[in-house]
């Protein structure tokens, strides 16, 4: 982890620790916080390194608003995470929506789905 991911995992440390008090979340589920926002920027570092856009793809550009629109997702939940599986699935949902819905070919979308299976939050 370099010094920007270390800044960045603090910054959405410090924001999914406020949700968590916040929404009363389970202890299971506070424990698996921080892997959620480790893998989370996995994620988008592994993104923005492996597709990058091209003239067919142009659109293949990522910043930190995409990093925020997972833990946005995520805190706009209308029901209450009840337990550390519940969290993975949401969490999983929202990197799909944010991250794979940009995807415009089954080979980018086959390389995103083996990124998120090979995770561990």
């Amino acid at each position: 982890m370099n010094e920007f991911d270390d800044a960045t995992y603090r910054i959405y440390t410090a924001i999914s620790d406020w949700w968590s008090r916040r929404a009363k979340l389970p202890d299971d589920v506070i424990s698996r916080l921080s892997g959620v926002v480790a893998a989370t920027i996995e994620i988008y570092n592994s993104i923005r390194a492996e597709l990058l856009p091209t003239p067919a793809k142009s659109h293949y550009t990522y910043n930190m608003r995409d990093l925020s629109k997972v833990f946005q997702g995520m805190q706009s939940v209308g029901v209450p995470v009840a337990n550390g599986r519940s969290l993975v699935r949401l969490w999983a949902h929202e990197a799909l929506r944010v991250f794979h819905d940009r995807l415009v070919d089954d080979a980018d979308r086959d390389w995103f789905c083996g990124l998120l299976c090979g995770l561990r939050t």
